[in-house]
């Protein structure tokens, strides 16, 4: 698997729609941070309003994508 830049895994991000406010994951500023050691992915996001129902799926949605991006493993927070 190869490194993954931080601009890849924004692109990635940018794929993924926070359901109640319509925008992707980077224009409603939901980002935290992004980690990437070597060939590893974290992501921790921040729902600016109660998640609990969907953070998981938003959570597994982003784990998903960032292993078929070329991550050997990705977790998000």
């Amino acid at each position: 698997m190869a490194e993954l830049t931080k601009e890849q895994v924004e692109a990635v991000l940018k794929e993924i729609q926070d359901p109640y406010i319509g925008k992707d994951l980077v224009a409603s500023n939901t980002v935290e941070n992004i980690d990437i050691d070597a060939d590893k992915v974290s992501v921790t996001i921040k729902l600016g309003y109660p998640a609990k129902g969907i953070v998981n799926d938003i959570a597994k949605q982003i784990e998903e994508k960032l292993v078929a991006a070329g991550a050997s493993s990705a977790t998000a927070d």
